[in-house]
């Protein structure tokens, strides 16, 4: 009987294996994986990008907590190619950012032009929000030359606005980030079939694969994050990165991704006084224009003298 038993085991494993190769379906993570290395070997392509960030720092003053909300919605378009191995491209961002706090609302609103090639940045603001725009450039400057000049050089970070605009995912997705994931279905964008991830990253892994770039200079700017282990400590404890990842089963090509990261941490320590933050940005990017070239020149300059002498009054 033993025998019997045996033999029958050895027939289940020779069927298995004479089971046809299209029957054995890849994993989610190995086709999203896939999908983002085709990304990063095109030369050129173009993005539509949506951000929303909706922030409450809960402060706590004895028995009194004041909650200081912020909102900032950003929608933009970006060409990125690359010619002799340097990026370049162009950007258009409509940036606008409102906090309540005590009864009391502040709100900016700005139109950002981006151009860019190599390491040189240029850019030129409009529709202004009434009472900051002596503080913007109306005309084109140079980015790294003529923030100096103007106060309102701290409202934008044009690196990492760069940064985000260039590379569709700030977080790298890799096999060593990806802690799991997961088919969701197929789904019709914009009338094409596309099948549907759902992909969660480990932020301490993000972290350090990115190093004091994308999730330092988030924390940072909360305050947080002059220590890396200080730091590494806090996202395992308080940060989550889901993605949801639109690919073609045409071309196994990213057509569009969603990325939800949430913060909700306790950083007393860091900044002095009892503070929470709560933290959640939504970035939504569509892409499109895959190999399609484009003519990328610097554009005409205004000098920061110029530019100081024109933006007063």
């Amino acid at each position: 009987m033993g025998a019997m038993i045996r033999l029958c085991l050895v027939l289940a494993a020779l069927l298995m294996l004479a089971l046809p190769a299209a029957a054995q379906e890849p994993m989610p993570s190995t086709i999203v994986l896939d999908a983002f290395a085709r990304l990063s070997q095109m030369e050129s392509y173009s993005a539509n990008v949506e951000t929303d960030i909706h922030q409450n720092l809960h402060v706590t003053q004895g028995d009194l907590t004041v909650t200081i909300a912020n909102a900032l919605s950003q929608q933009g378009s970006v060409h990125v190619q690359t010619t002799n191995g340097v990026q370049e491209g162009y950007a258009l961002l409509v940036h606008s950012f409102d906090a309540q706090a005590g009864g009391s609302a502040t709100a900016l609103d700005l139109t950002m032009q981006m151009v860019f090639l190599g390491e040189d940045t240029y850019v030129k603001f409009s529709d202004l929000t009434p009472g900051v725009s002596r503080n913007l450039p109306t005309d084109w400057v140079d980015w790294q030359a003529a923030a100096p000049y103007f106060p309102g050089s701290n409202l934008v970070d044009a690196a990492g606005t760069r940064d985000m605009l260039i590379h569709p995912m700030i977080y790298p997705v890799r096999s060593d980030t990806i802690l799991w994931a997961e088919a969701r279905g197929a789904q019709l964008l914009e009338g094409e079939p596309t099948e549907v991830y759902f992909v969660r990253l480990d932020p301490v892994t993000v972290f350090d694969e990115v190093g004091t770039d994308a999730l330092t200079r988030l924390l940072r700017d909360q305050g947080v994050g002059a220590d890396r282990e200080a730091v590494r400590a806090l996202l395992a404890q308080s940060m989550q990165i889901d993605l949801e990842v639109w690919v073609s089963p045409v071309d196994g090509m990213v057509r569009r991704v969603v990325d939800t990261t949430r913060i909700n941490a306790d950083i007393s320590a860091a900044v002095g006084v009892p503070l929470v933050l709560d933290q959640t940005t939504i970035t939504a990017c569509q892409l499109s224009g895959f190999n399609e070239r484009v003519l990328v020149s610097v554009p005409p300059l205004t000098t920061p003298e110029l530019m100081v002498v024109s933006a007063g009054g």
